[in-house]
């Protein structure tokens, strides 16, 4: 076949429609990049064999597909699987996409073990994310365990102790009604979630300082302990309810002392009102 006419696309102009005679008319054949154009040598009256065509198409998908990776990379650091999967959701074949990925690789726009290491910086220095979410991240990202395992030296125990007692310090405030048992497991769970083994999560529950003052524990426990009142003293009385309160404050976490002083105050009230009046109970 005969290339007829090229002309530049209206909405590209480094791309260009290529038209040919087919059956004694002129028609498009197939639009190509710029640096294809010049490659085959493109320009009116050259013939074209239809395999010369199939393999012009195909130069021509992948210059797309690498001009397409280029503007993927253009924002941020990607990885290898980041590029290829982007460039197979836009629909370029695998073939194209794989020689994309490593034309990307060869110039060093892709650099999977450099990703690794940039990384776990950014998260250690924007997020509060431990080590085995890194991990994860970096793993569903598609980079090998061998580069993981290298970067992840730069966040050691030491570093992974001192963000988790940050963490655990920013969100440990009691809420109102809390035990201080309970904002420790609280804020235990949320480090786990983040991707701290328990060891760490652990010691920076402890180490933290946002231990409640003696008056906001004792508040807690007026809260926590009126609710269970009000829940229980339709349905029971006497040491029956004392013993139901006293089970719900001890799993909400309260020191036994605190517990055992709710109870004395309410029972010296209920005495002296129209509360249901609830029993001494020997046993605490």
């Amino acid at each position: 076949m005969k290339i007829t006419k090229i002309e530049v696309q209206k909405n590209n102009p480094e791309r260009y429609n290529i038209f040919t005679d087919q059956t004694d008319r002129e028609a498009f054949t197939t639009g190509v990049d710029e640096a294809v154009l010049v490659q085959w040598d493109l320009k009116k009256g050259k013939e074209l064999t239809e395999k010369e065509l199939e393999l012009l198409i195909e130069d021509d998908h992948e210059r797309k597909a690498w001009n397409r990776a280029l503007h993927y990379l253009s924002s941020v650091m990607r990885t290898e699987k980041e590029v290829y999967d982007h460039l197979i959701e836009k629909e370029f074949t695998e073939a194209s996409a794989s020689k994309a990925v490593e034309k990307a690789k060869k110039y060093k726009f892709l650099n999977d073990r450099e990703f690794a290491k940039a990384f776990v910086r950014t998260k250690i220095n924007t997020t509060d994310k431990g080590p085995k979410v890194i991990r994860m991240d970096l793993g569903k990202k598609g980079v090998a365990e061998s580069y993981i395992s290298e970067a992840m030296k730069t966040l050691t125990d030491e570093l992974a102790l001192d963000r988790a007692v940050t963490a655990a310090e920013k969100k440990g405030s009691q809420k109102k009604g809390e035990s201080a048992g309970a904002v420790k497991q609280r804020l235990l769970q949320m480090l786990l979630r983040k991707g701290y083994d328990h060891e760490t999560a652990s010691a920076a529950v402890k180490e933290a300082d946002f231990a409640p003052s003696e008056e906001d524990e004792w508040n807690s426990v007026l809260v926590q302990g009126e609710k269970a009142y009000r829940k229980w003293e339709g349905k029971l009385e006497g040491r029956q309810l004392e013993q139901k309160i006293k089970e719900y404050l001890y799993r909400k976490q309260f020191p036994m002392e605190h517990i055992q002083r709710f109870l004395d105050e309410k029972r010296e009230e209920t005495e002296h009102g129209n509360g249901k009046k609830i029993q001494p109970d020997e046993q605490v």
